[in-house]
This record gives C-alpha cells, structure tokens and sequence, in this order.
C-alpha cells in the first residue's frame, strides 16, 4: 500500500479521503489535492500554471534548465490538468 506523509507522519492512502478541486482564474489554473483523516485536512498540495508566463517566471524556470513555461499556456495548461480525478 501507499504512504501519504501527513501532519501526523505517514500514513495508508486507504485511510485518507483525496479531493481534487481546481479554479481557472484570469491569468493562472489552479489545481489542489486534499488529503483527510475523518474530516480533518492532513495535507493540501498545490499546482498554479500560468496561462501567460511572466518573465520572472520564465526567469525562474531557466535556472533550472531550458524552459517550459512557454508550453504551459492557454489550452494545454487546462488541457494538461484534466486528465486529474
């Protein structure tokens, strides 16, 4: 079985309730994943692409290797994020 690390350390993903939601804002898709334990929310992760990216962004991101804001925009950043559920 899986183990999702939580506020109360690792435990079973069985054991968890996951909640997808996301909010397709004016400049930025938002997509979060909450995990909880008989109601109580142990973990949120968070993902923001940015429709138009900005040149701190991109800045940003060409620290780290070449750049993939620019292939994040528009339809696919909606697209990339509804295969989730």
């Amino acid at each position: 079985m899986a183990l999702i690390n939580t506020i109360h350390g690792p435990l079973e993903e069985t054991s968890l309730a996951r909640t997808v939601g996301f909010e397709d804002r004016p400049t930025e898709f938002v997509v979060w994943v909450e995990w909880k334990l008989e109601g109580e929310l142990v973990r949120r992760d968070a993902h923001v692409i940015l429709k138009q990216p900005s040149a701190t962004a991109d800045a940003l991101v060409g620290n780290f290797g070449s750049s993939r804001v620019a292939g994040l925009t528009g339809a696919q950043a909606s697209g990339a994020a509804g295969g989730l559920g």
